[in-house]
């Protein structure tokens, strides 16, 4: 069925019941807009501080407080109630009262005496966050549940846990509100309101997206701190077993070592929480898609000492392409115990995933268009994806000023691939070559990391330092088997037939071991007075080690290969930073990388060595602003980013290699993200991106702009709330994404100039496209119901534009519309 032409079933049934959803009265909520809905409260007994920490969490707002709440203990609170219900409850008794200060952010503060004197005076202490502290041990900010859309923190910019504020590179955090408004269910979609970001609207199989003109392929992913995996199709990220998503733009070597130059994402993984809320939501939409999600846990004794949480999801849903599912079980445990000055924490994860990969394969014909569902890949194709992963995080304060991190990930992971590719048009015009692969690829991972961070002060200057070491290492097993007869396929009638997977050759096997251990130092000196100077190095070595057999029929016999590499490379960052009283920061940094080659190293330069580290550099400067008293920030940063060291063909033979090519990408970004008023939250972003291949040998391409590098990419989500105590809480939201049309690949000759007829040379074109989400949503008592439409008047887009074999032009077809319903419970 032409997708285009027909919505599923599934499609008619959620839109429908949007239809009753929407149709809900809302004159009462618009009468009430500024009361609190009613909300399931419990708390136990406990101090305070922590006490008011479990109800900024249970009711997502978020709560200052000014004064000593030392000793003041708090009584259990239970039953459904407003928030100003519960805030005066808790409070009763303390001597402190409470005051909205900003969209959804609670003041917390002594009350006045109404007999003190007007002449005795008072010191008001500023602003302190609860952040649950008991003991010594202050729970990590940048792994806490964010309030909304904005974060403060984040540790992906730096080992230690910083502000944004005292960071000197863009940092966007997206949110676990986020990711639960947006019904976000990859890392694609999870940066599609993030500014400099290019989510490549067609991928399936792997969490691929590029920053800044650079992709992200083997070192951009990275989970809790350390590298997730280095083959990126062994696995894919669990949005909903997330705290949030953080994207540093931008080298960020010193913090993670090998580096892709436009940056990275970090995965931060959902950890035990004594005062966390439990949740459990089933998801039904287009494509047939059915999804279960569960999270509970919490304290397991009186004292919250010892607290555990299961996060799981199962989905069974196909996708707009034939015979492509997207299926995935996902069950994550965790146990932690924390006695206040001590904190370890256990994370386990499986995962399995039935998913496939999406080639390029659309096109118009002279007959008439390819199939928009055509699946090349044919009936019994996936790839088939297990995981087996366990986390141990220990923090420790080992004194007032000092504390130690440690933690480990070790795992197991394979993917069963039977994968076809398109092999070039026919001379009918109409139907293509295939050649068809079975590749049972599997990995085991092991990372850690160790560091000592802490403060002091030289000479009335203030010093934040982590020292420490980290290290990531890889086995990489990946057998190869082509697949014979694997016959043509007509893109406007398709006819699949029946592929024999099993009759095919062991035609390549490789195993690759890859190590890297980083020695690192950062120091945030504080001169006072606001102003800041960020300071990092970082030396690395990295070995690969890899073997090789190959043959290109089933007969012929194997050509062995084996190469090790050794790598040592230094990076660093500097900025300085000025943090004014009235919210402003502007700052000014430098940064550097290095990017080994990614995965194995049988290839070898023109003079028969390995390929030698890629290596970045960046100048960046922006300023944030977050005006006192608000909820909202806004960012703005220019820059300038250099690759060299890039692979280009020898000028001498063009079938050897050589790395003198060099690539720049230098722009402007301005991202605005949170609460504009208590009731309107808002994300807005633009990027412009000047990319430009300064040096290269192969044809055309220098002074060619790169592929997957938009020159104009914008967004804007804004989501309104209104809230009515009886009738609960009605969200609606709306998005747009925007991309300029920009290249898919490099600049082809296409056709040899004659004396009658000149050289053809073409670039293919992704197209440019204009997007439209939607969010409806209405909170009620425990309840949360939810309709998400993406692409909302499905848009028709052509992208991952490029040539095939036989010089002619395919392209990938972006995301159609996609809507889904939910419906949750809350306690």
């Amino acid at each position: 069925m032409n997708i285009r032409q027909a919505v599923r079933r599934t499609d008619v049934a959620v839109l429908a019941i949007s239809a009753t959803l929407v149709a809900i009265p809302v004159s009462s909520w618009a009468q009430q807009a500024d009361a609190s809905p009613a909300i399931a409260m419990s708390i136990a007994p406990q101090p305070l501080d922590t006490a008011l920490t479990a109800l900024a969490d249970q009711a997502g707002i978020r709560i200052l407080v000014s004064g000593d709440l030392t000793g003041r203990q708090a009584s259990p609170l239970a039953g459904t109630m407003p928030v100003e219900t519960a805030l005066t409850r808790l409070l009763q008794g303390s001597g402190h009262r409470w005051r909205y200060s900003a969209a959804r952010t609670v003041q917390v503060e002594p009350a006045p005496a109404a007999d003190a004197p007007a002449s005795q005076g008072a010191t008001r202490l500023g602003p302190v966050r609860v952040e649950g502290a008991q003991g010594g041990l202050v729970e990590r900010a940048a792994t806490d549940p964010d309030r909304a859309y904005r974060a403060e923190r984040s540790t992906a910019g730096g080992k230690m846990d910083m502000t944004l504020a005292e960071t000197p590179q863009s940092v966007s955090v997206v949110t676990a509100d986020q990711i639960r408004d947006q019904s976000v269910q990859s890392v694609q979609e999870a940066v599609r309101y993030v500014v400099g970001a290019n989510q490549l609207d067609y991928f399936t199989t792997q969490d691929e997206i590029t920053l800044r003109g650079f992709g992200l392929t083997g070192t951009g992913l990275y989970r809790d701190g350390t590298r997730l995996i280095q083959n990126g199709f062994m696995t894919n990220l669990e949005p909903f077993g997330l705290e949030r998503l953080e994207i540093v733009r931008g080298p960020a070597s010193i913090t993670f070592g090998q580096a892709a130059p436009g940056g990275l994402v970090n995965a931060v993984t959902k950890r035990p929480r004594a005062d966390m809320a439990n949740t459990v939501e089933v998801t039904v939409g287009s494509f047939d898609r059915i999804q279960g999600n569960l999270d509970v846990g919490g304290a397991l004794d009186a004292s919250g000492q010892l607290t555990a949480r299961l996060t799981a999801v199962v989905r069974d849903a196909d996708t707009q392409w034939r015979f492509l599912s997207d299926d995935r079980i996902y069950i994550a445990p965790a146990i932690g115990w924390d006695d206040g000055r001590t904190r370890l924490q256990v994370l386990g994860q499986y995962q399995k995933d039935r998913r496939g990969f999406v080639t390029p394969y659309y096109r118009v014909t002279p007959f008439g268009p390819a199939a928009e569902d055509l699946n090349i890949n044919g009936p019994g194709s996936y790839h088939m994806k297990e995981s087996i992963t366990a986390s141990v995080i220990l923090d420790h304060a080992l004194n007032d000023q000092w504390t130690f991190h440690a933690m480990g990930r070790w795992s197991d992971a394979e993917n069963d691939r039977r994968e076809t590719r398109n092999f070039g048009l026919r001379a009918d015009q109409r139907s293509i070559n295939r050649i068809a692969w079975v590749r049972p690829d599997s990995e085991k991972t092991w990372t850690a990391d160790v560091r000592v961070e802490g403060g002091f002060s030289t000479g009335g200057i203030g010093h934040r330092v982590a020292i420490g070491v980290d290290h990531f290492g890889s086995d990489y097993e990946q057998p190869f088997f082509t697949v014979n007869n694997f016959g043509p396929l007509d893109l406007i009638a398709p006819n699949y037939g029946n592929p024999d997977w099993t009759n095919n050759f062991r035609s390549d096997y490789t195993l690759a071991g890859i190590q890297q251990t980083g020695f690192y130092a950062q120091d945030l000196i504080d001169f006072g007075s606001g102003l800041k100077l960020n300071l990092g190095g970082r030396y690395d070595r990295a070995v690969v080690d890899t073997y090789n057999e190959g043959r290109s029929t089933a007969t012929a016999r194997y050509t062995t290969l084996t190469r090790k590499r050794r790598d040592n490379a230094f990076t660093g960052r500097a900025g300085l930073i000025y943090e004014a009283a009235n919210g402003l920061a502007p700052y000014v940094s430098w940064s550097s990388s290095f990017q080994p080659p990614i995965g194995t190293v049988t290839g070898l330069d023109a003079q028969g060595q390995p390929f030698e580290p890629e290596k970045g550099r960046q100048w960046e400067a922006g300023v944030r602003y977050t005006p006192v008293g608000s909820e909202v920030s806004f960012t703005a940063a220019v820059f300038d980013l250099v690759q060299y060291n890039l692979r280009t063909p020898s000028p001498n033979n063009p079938a050897l290699i050589i790395q003198t090519g060099k690539q720049r990408s230098r722009g402007v970004e301005l991202e605005a993200r949170g609460e504009i008023t208590r009731n309107l939250s808002v994300i807005a972003n633009y990027a412009y991106l000047d990319a430009e291949i300064l040096r290269s040998n192969t044809p055309f391409a220098t002074g060619a702009r790169p592929f997957s590098a938009p020159p104009h990419t914008a967004s804007l989500w804004g989501k309104y709330r209104v809230e009515d105590v009886t009738l609960g809480t009605l969200s609606l939201g709306a998005g747009l994404r925007y991309t300029a049309q920009h290249p898919g690949s490099l600049p082809t000759l296409l056709r040899a100039a004659t004396a009658t007829t000149p050289a053809l040379v073409v670039v293919p074109q992704n197209e440019e496209y204009l997007l439209a989400d939607a969010l409806v949503s209405w909170d009620v008592r425990r309840f949360r119901i939810a309709l998400n439409v993406n692409n909302l008047f499905d848009k028709r887009f052509a992208t991952q534009c490029a040539f095939a074999r036989g010089g002619a032009e395919f392209c990938a077809l972006g995301y159609a519309r996609d809507a889904r319903l939910s419906v949750g419970y809350r306690w």
